[in-house]
């Protein structure tokens, strides 16, 4: 041990040959370590520390992308460094052993088998989406439209159709007929609102006017369709016409399709009036003589229409002159010629009017003769103060 310095070394000393780089070139490395603590300084040539030159920083070099790599292709695998595991190779086909006969054949059962499977649950697929369709394609709901005068309850009886049924199960035109039996249906229309409803499209015929007959009444639409035959109390806000017989009526009929001369002129003449407006106005029609026709309005005045023919413009000229009977105060009575030629004539009640049509009878003669001798001389047509309305007309109308 070394008093001055409080170090113990061992017999062997310290092993400095890794410091011989350092030392004079007359170091000794046998010699122990407490004579080399204890020597001098050794003088060299090279400093005691030198600052180690920097070596220039090696670049680490780039990784390749993706899209570079690719489009190298194979030149990228060619410059792989020695060390880098390739990429394992296919097999080659000389090294491909041809499969045997069994093999085949176990792979032929093998593809039989897949296609069985596939084909079973493309089976149940199709059976599952086929049920689920018919629960919810059964019929719900049916919805009426269109009607005002028949309840929705009504047409979906005549229809025949009910709910709970499938709706592809349902023949939807034959339901359509089936509404169409009905004189009030002019047409209708059965439809399939999927998934689970149906609507029923119906367009109506309204009730224009009645026949007054002895037993019964038939009420016709405005095209002449016979909608029903019989006897009611109320027949307000309809056309009362006379004058046509009593009989040779059918509901679902439509007048005017066979060769009835006072059927085509009655059917000419409502659509004159519903053309022009004026269906409100009329309140009695008498087709007594199918070539002298009156009407009378609501208010009163009567309308002496004369011939059947160019009915738009006599029509037309009653509306022109209405409102200056009104503001006369004449539209209450009396007898407003439109059938004279020229501008229409007010009669006031009690004038008699020249018969326009020269007294021709009815072709099918059931019209009465303007020649009759009952009245009086000189006059041709009926007259204005006498109403057109037979007298027992007021029994036909109480129902």
């Amino acid at each position: 041990m070394d008093g001055g310095s409080g170090r113990e070394y061992g017999a062997k000393g310290l092993n400095l040959r890794p410091f011989a780089a350092h030392g004079g070139a007359g170091l000794d490395m046998s010699r122990p370590a407490e004579e080399l603590l204890e020597r001098e300084p050794v003088e060299t040539d090279k400093p005691a520390y030198a600052p180690a030159k920097r070596k220039p920083r090696a670049q680490t070099p780039r990784k390749a992308s993706p899209q570079s790599t690719s489009r190298r292709g194979t030149s990228s695998r060619v410059a792989s460094p020695e060390g880098a595991n390739p990429r394992p190779q296919p097999r080659s086909a000389a090294r491909r052993r041809p499969l045997t006969e069994r093999e085949k054949l176990a792979l032929a059962r093998r593809m039989k088998l897949n296609r069985f499977i596939s084909m079973c649950v493309a089976a149940v697929v199709f059976l599952a989406a086929l049920l689920l369709a018919w629960f919810l394609l059964i019929v719900d709901e049916i919805e009426v439209a269109g009607n005002e005068r028949l309840a929705s309850e009504q047409i979906v009886e005549a229809s025949g159709l009910k709910t709970g049924r499938h709706t592809w199960l349902m023949n939807l035109g034959e339901a359509g007929e089936r509404i169409e039996q009905n004189p009030y249906v002019a047409g209708a229309t059965v439809a399939r609102v999927y998934p689970d409803k149906l609507l029923i499209t119906v367009s109506e015929r309204g009730e224009a006017a009645v026949i007054v007959g002895l037993n019964a009444q038939a009420v016709i639409a405005p095209d002449g369709y016979v909608l029903s035959i019989g006897a009611r109390a109320d027949y307000k806000g309809l056309i009362k016409i006379s004058g046509m017989g009593s009989g040779g009526y059918h509901v679902g009929q439509r007048l005017g399709e066979e060769s009835d001369f006072n059927a085509r002129t009655l059917v000419a003449l409502l659509a004159a009036i519903y053309g022009a407006g004026v269906e409100g106005d009329i309140d009695f029609v008498d087709m007594s003589n199918p070539l002298s026709v009156f009407m009378t309005t609501t208010g009163g005045l009567k309308l002496h229409i004369g011939q059947p023919d160019d009915l738009e413009n006599k029509l037309a000229n009653y509306l022109a002159v209405l409102p200056k009977l009104v503001e006369l105060g004449l539209a209450s009575s009396g007898t407003l010629d439109l059938g004279a030629m020229g501008d229409p004539v007010y009669s006031p009640e009690g004038t008699v009017l020249p018969d326009p049509g020269g007294g021709t009878p009815d072709p099918d003669g059931g019209t009465p003769d303007p020649a009759d001798p009952s009245r009086a001389p000189g006059q041709s047509s009926p007259s204005p103060s006498a109403s057109p309305t037979p007298d027992d007309t007021g029994d036909a109308f109480s129902g």
